[in-house]
């Protein structure tokens, strides 16, 4: 069994390209699907000029009118978008996780199934977690928080004790949540892998490898915050690009100016398949960490006990 290491964690979401090469079209497809989608009903009130006059437009619809179709598409727009990132999370987390005889078919690994259940359900619960959790700590820092304050009124001021419980809670509070996330990373591949919710064996999984999962992570952000840098820099250039049509914008021509200023940055398919590959880059580091945390464990497993093998080898 080869041994943990932080950097090789946090470059092992990149296998995906690897190991599953048509996920990663399929996974590119719905990202720019979605993200054309939620752009779409994003800029809907432009396209009716509500911006430039305040009215819709189009003397046959209603403001009422309009207004519901919104709601409406919002809220359809919500239901699919997490639907979708579902999706992306289960194709990109079988490859990952499970050999490739194991690996459930689909359309360029997308599915609609058992583990994008799994997966939102076990979101479900670990937001619920760490609520119960906030919810805790929460109220020991108010009782704490009493009693020092009692403390420091019978002693005519503020005491060496209030100031270290101000300084010190909001930092033992973060490591909390910190610790907690760490121990809890790789249950999302853990239940891909194993096919079952996986939630409190998270915790056998990172024993006696904090550290090392938390330089995977540091590592991890790093290179995603690296990511998003070249976005900004892109961004930016874009926006200096079309600034120039924008200055001379009347309300007379919004709608010529967005179609020719905006709508080819936005929704062109070449603009479209880019911010979806940042985002899937985005997504690699961070979810391959998990990965290769239960990977490693799975490997291990599997050497201790041969006949009942589950995961391959990393």
């Amino acid at each position: 069994m080869s041994k943990f290491s932080s950097g090789d964690a946090a470059i092992y979401g990149f296998t995906l390209f690897k190991r599953a090469p048509g996920t990663v079209t399929g996974v590119l497809l719905l990202l720019f699907i979605t993200i054309a989608f939620q752009t779409t009903i994003s800029f809907l009130p432009v396209f009716t000029g509500w911006p430039s006059t305040g009215e819709t437009g189009n003397p046959n619809i209603s403001y009422e009118i309009l207004t519901k179709w919104s709601w409406f598409f919002l809220l359809l727009s919500f239901l699919l978008s997490y639907t979708a990132w579902f999706m992306i999370w289960a194709a990109i987390l079988r490859p990952l996780t499970r050999d490739q005889c194991s690996q459930s078919r689909g359309f360029l690994g997308l599915k609609i199934g058992m583990d994008e259940l799994r997966l939102f359900v076990l979101a479900l619960l670990l937001m619920a977690l760490f609520v119960m959790v906030y919810l805790f700590l929460f109220t020991v820092g108010v009782i704490l928080g009493l009693f020092v304050g009692l403390m420091g009124h019978a002693l005519d001021g503020p005491s060496n004790l209030t100031v270290a419980f101000i300084f010190t809670i909001p930092f033992i509070s973060l490591f909390a949540f910190l610790y907690l996330a760490i121990r809890l990373s790789p249950a999302f591949a853990a239940t891909i892998g194993e096919q079952r919710f996986v939630i409190f064996e998270a915790f056998n999984m990172t024993r006696g490898r904090f550290w090392g999962i938390f330089g995977a992570y540091a590592l991890a952000y790093l290179m995603v915050i690296g990511i998003f840098l070249v976005l900004w820099v892109g961004a930016l250039a874009m926006t200096i690009l079309v600034s120039a049509p924008l200055e001379e914008m009347t309300p007379g021509t919004i709608l010529r100016k967005f179609d020719l200023a905006l709508l080819p940055v936005f929704l062109g398919p070449v603009a479209g398949f880019v911010i979806g590959a940042i985002y899937l880059f985005g997504m690699l580091p961070i979810m391959g960490v998990g990965a290769y945390v239960y990977r490693h464990w799975a490997q291990q497993r599997d050497d201790e006990h041969p006949n009942n093998q589950a995961a391959a080898m990393v």
